[in-house]
Order: structure tokens, then C-alpha cells, then sequence
């Protein structure tokens, strides 16, 4: 504030940018309630104490790292302790020596937390961590339960994005019985919107995920403000809310793969092929094809020490879950998968593009239709 003054609820305290993984970065102006009202939000869901510690990895530029890790812990009466930067090597120790009771933190960092731990395939005793949260990527089912058989600790998917953080994540007794949910709301209000009409639509309708209240945004520094009829903001997000109001999000609105008029959520195929056991993670992207527009592209990160799947097979193992038309077509191998520079976000739009991959061709043969391809290493694909 001016002359000593302090800020107001109303005054504008931070400004953050979006990701822009799905078109051009925007300003994200926070007032001091937002920022209040989004770190009550958290305590309340995911039941942070006084005695709480918090081992922040995540970049405090963004904000899942200033909110989740930062203001709710401290506002809660408990402890952040803020590591300089991601490393496994040094994770579980540092949970120890600290009494790390939580943390925060992407699908890729959790599956090298995983192989952090080794053989032994538990945390090092004296481990006092009691909950896992996940930002910044859908957590598939498959290693949702894996984190939660080694850790020995609750695992809760959650829902934000920097225009509303937070809006969802599942109760605190939460036992992964709802594959692909992101949970309940946890502050502001949910629908799901027909985007063809406009109308909001009922349980389990997959349409337009739209939010509306704290603790939403006002608008765009400099845009007018984004919101629909009713004051409702379109996420950018598709799902759909379940009778009992869970929610589950089946793709990015630029990110979703239009087969032949057929929409397919990428979610949905990661899934299901991160299951197969030569399968460390993948990321299900469109491919343009000659005759049906798109069809489903496949990146996969090999385990390392067995043979490398080949895309017949991959088909196969597909079949027992999806349907035929959600079959991968295109397989491509990484080291790594592609995130967006300085997040843990995958980049799956124009993924083939920028893997140099063309129309496919419906006669094309499928040893015509596996690359290789190494994203930059200071992310970005």
C-alpha cells in the first residue's frame, strides 16, 4: 500500500503468467483475497495442521508452487521447506532430516521418486510423510497405486490452473476408487457446458468444464474479463461431473483428438497404455491423417533393461481397454517426454509437427509408423 498503508482484500498483490501450452501467455492478476481465499481452500481439503511440513520442488513462479506449497502451509501454522530445485538423489533424505509430512509435485517427478527408492521400494525409515498430491498433469490410475503401495500414504489427485487455484481434489479419505477423477470442488463452482449449445449438461455428458467464484480471477491483466453468460469461466478443460459430483476431465479443449468426428480423450488412452509393464509413461497426442482428419498418436518412455514394445503389440494390449478407434496408430519413442519450459506439463499440441511426423496414410505399413525422438533438455519438445 501507499505511505505505509496495507493492502486491501481488492488490491492487486501478484501477477502471474499462464503456461501457454495451449496458445499465448497471459497475465494472471491476483488480489490479496484471492490469494487468501485459494490458500483456505487448500488447508481445508487436504486437512493441513500446525504440525504439517511441506518440501516444496516446484517453481515458485507459477502458482501451484506460491499457493499450494508457500501460503497454505505457513497460513495453516505449519512449515515450507523450499528446496533449490528437483533432485531424487537427495529427496527421501532431505523428507527425514526435515519431517517432511507432504508434498506437491508432477507425474514425472513421482515416477523418478519411485525409481529413486530402488530395491528397497519403500520411503528410508523415520520417513514421516503421510500424503502425496499431484500437480500439473492428470495422475493415471496405474501409478497413482503404485505411489500409494510404496509410499504407504494417501495419494490425492488435484485440479487448478493459475487462472483458479484451486478447484478440485477428492476427500482426504479418498482410497483411488474413482480412476481418473480429479475430485470434488474445493472452492469455486463447476459446470459442464454443451459446447455446441451453450447449455449446461448433466451428470456423466462430457462437455466444457466452466468455473464460476472465488477463488476465480477477475480477467486478463489488459483483456476484458473471460467469462461466459452468468459470470461462468471456460477452463479450456472437457469433462464431465459424475451424479455425485466428482469430477473427471477428459482433455484439453485444443488438446482433444477428432477421428473422423469422433472425439477422443488423450487421458483415456494414456491410461491405458501406461499399463502395459515396458511401459514407463506416455502421452497420447493427434496425428493428421489422409482420410479420417486425426487419428491417435502414441509417445512412450520404455522402461529401461526389456525389449522395446512395437506397435502391433501395443495394439493388442490396447484392445482389452479401448475400443478399436482410440488404438494408438503412430508410436514414438523418448527418453523423456516433452513438458513446457520451466513446469512439469506436458506439451502434446502439435506434437507430430514438431516431431516431423506428416499425414498418415490409411495403407501406410505399421513399420512406416514408429520414430524415435529426443525433446531439448531444457524442456520444451
Amino acid at each position: 500500500g501507499k505511505g505505509g498503508e496495507c493492502n486491501g482484500l481488492g488490491d492487486t498483490v501478484l501477477i502471474l503468467h499462464t503456461s501457454g501450452t495451449s496458445g499465448r501467455k497471459k497475465a494472471v492478476p491476483y488480489t490479496l483475497e484471492s490469494l487468501l481465499v485459494g490458500a483456505a481452500c487448500i488447508i481445508q481439503s487436504w486437512g493441513l495442521v500446525p504440525g504439517d511440513t511441506c518440501l516444496n520442488v516446484m517453481p515458485l513462479f507459477h502458482v501451484g508452487g506460491i499457493v499450494r506449497n508457500l501460503l497454505a502451509p505457513v497460513l495453516s501454522g505449519g512449515a515450507a521447506v523450499l528446496a533449490p530445485g528437483f533432485d531424487p538423489c537427495v529427496f527421501w533424505g532431505c523428507c527425514v532430516s526435515k519431517g517432511v509430512t507432504w508434498y506437491y509435485a508432477g507425474p514425472t517427478m513421482h515416477q523418478m521418486l519411485l525409481q529413486e527408492l530402488g530395491e528397497r521400494g519403500t520411503p528410508p525409515e523415520g520417513c514421516r510423510i503421510r500424503a502425496v498430491f499431484n500437480a500439473s498433469g492428470g495422475l493415471s490410475h496405474e501409478l497413482a497405486v503404485r505411489m500409494r503401495r510404496a509410499f504407504g500414504c494417501a495419494v490425492l489427485p488435484s485440479y487448478g490452473m493459475t487462472e483458479c487455484m484451486p478447484i478440485s481434489t477428492p476427500p482426504q479419505g479418498y482410497s483411488l476408487d474413482r480412476p481418473g477423477t480429479s475430485g470434488v470442488l474445493c472452492g469455486p463452482r463447476c459446470r459442464v457446458y454443451d459446447p455446441a449449445t451453450g447449455r449446461p449438461l448433466g451428470p456423466g455428458r462430457v462437455g466444457d468444464v466452466c468455473v464460476s467464484g472465488a477463488p476465480l480471477m477477475g480477467g486478463y491483466e489488459g483483456d476484458e474479463a473471460p467469462v461466459v453468460d452468468g459470470g461462468w469461466f471456460v477452463t479450456g478443460d472437457t469433462g464431465y461431473l459424475d451424479a455425485d459430483g466428482w469430477l473427471f476431465l477428459t482433455g484439453r479443449t485444443k488438446e482433444v483428438i477428432n477421428r473422423g468426428g469422433e472425439i477422443i480423450s488423450p487421458f483415456e488412452v494414456e491410461e491405458a497404455i501406461s499399463r502395459h509393464e515396458r511401459v514407463r509413461s506416455a502421452l497420447a497426442f493427434s496425428v493428421p491423417h489422409d482420410m479420417l482428419q486425426e487419428v491417435v498418436g502414441c509417445a512412450i518412455v520404455p522402461e529401461p533393461g526389456v525389449p522395446r514394445i512395437d506397435l502391433i503389440t501395443l495394439q493388442k494390449f490396447a484392445a482389452d481397454t479401448l475400443h478399436p478407434s482410440k488404438w494408438p496408430q503412430v508410436l514414438v519413442f523418448m527418453d523423456t517426454l516433452p513438458m513446457a519450459p520451466g513446469t512439469s506439463k506436458v506439451q502434446r499440441i502439435d506434437l507430430a509437427k514438431r516431431c516431423g511426423i506428416g499425414a498418415i496414410r490409411e495403407t501406410q505399413a505399421q513399420t512406416q509408423r514408429m520414430f524415435e525422438a529426443h525433446p531439448p533438455r531444457g524442456g520444451g519438445g
